[in-house]
């Protein structure tokens, strides 16, 4: 396939170059997300579950010279893409441990006055 066709066929476009060569061999990373299965552990079954949007991977494609695709491989991402932006440890460590001692100062210095 060529690169025009990979990229409609993916919907996308690459995303980086990985390799550029002299000799016109290159390759291209392409982002995606894949699609996992959540369910209650006692309740694990082949079909059962509901579908959960998983971890970021790098779909690299191979290009020959020529501008076709030869090759193509799926790998884990190295991007700082994949990282939460709610982080559910921040909250609690929030909750349970600055509040009560913001409670406290507070307090103290009602007290104090």
């Amino acid at each position: 396939m060529s690169m025009d066709t990979v990229n409609r066929r993916l919907g996308v476009e690459p995303y980086d170059i990985d390799k550029y060569d002299s000799t016109g061999y290159r390759s291209f990373v392409y982002k995606y997300r894949t699609t996992d299965r959540k369910t209650i552990p006692f309740m694990l079954r082949e079909t059962n579950g509901k579908k959960k949007i998983g971890k970021y991977m790098d779909l690299v494609a191979y290009y020959d010279p020529a501008n076709i695709a030869y090759r193509f491989e799926s790998r884990a991402t190295d991007s700082k893409v994949d990282q939460k932006k709610f982080n559910l440890n921040v909250v609690v460590t929030i909750v349970t441990v600055v509040v009560p001692s913001l409670l406290v100062y507070l307090g103290i210095q009602k007290t104090t006055k």
